[in-house]
């Protein structure tokens, strides 16, 4: 009887204990795919879908019920260009660097060039001896192919000096 017993406890325990990593896995993807799809929002990264307003497929991510005939995705990728957004599953949001964009108001603004140019221009202007080859960059610059291929390391640099990036958001303390 108290084998059976222990086989039971042990049996809750250890199911108990497999959920917990689940849901640890489940929350650090969730959090792998915030941190994407702010920065792709920041980088002002073109996507796979005919918008005027990025964050509103965006915030599909998060918030499906906000319009639920919108597609819903739950996962993002970076190409390099929209000839590389082909053959990915319809509930991956595919992004790459823009040329410019329309805004809302029907206002050009820059592309992620010129994201990328304001935010390193900030962090050296209040950073002068700032080397990003410090974090893992090939360069001392950050270039399109490191927001897409090294988008982890660029995001890291743009969290440690936001207090240079006027722009970049407080909400990455909490991330």
């Amino acid at each position: 009887m108290k084998k059976i017993i222990f086989l039971l406890l042990f049996t809750l325990l250890l199911l108990v204990s497999l959920n917990g990593c689940e849901s640890r896995a489940s929350r650090e993807e969730r959090m792998r795919v915030e941190r994407q799809a702010y920065f792709a929002t920041q980088m002002l990264f073109s996507m796979n879908v005919e918008t005027r307003s990025p964050t509103r497929y965006i915030n599909t991510l998060f918030y499906p019920h906000l319009n639920p005939t919108d597609k819903t995705y739950t996962d993002i990728a970076f190409v390099h260009a929209p000839e590389e957004a082909t053959g990915f599953p319809e509930n991956v949001l595919v992004v790459w660097p823009s040329e410019g964009v329309m805004l809302d108001n029907g206002m050009a603004a820059w592309g992620t060039l010129g994201q990328i140019a304001y935010y390193v221009g900030n962090i050296k202007l209040d950073n002068p001896d700032v080397d990003f080859r410090d974090y893992g960059l090939p360069e001392n610059e950050i270039t399109l192919f490191d927001v897409v291929e090294n988008w982890e390391i660029v995001y890291e640099i743009f969290v440690r000096y936001q207090s240079a990036l006027r722009g970049f958001g407080q909400w990455l303390q909490n991330s």
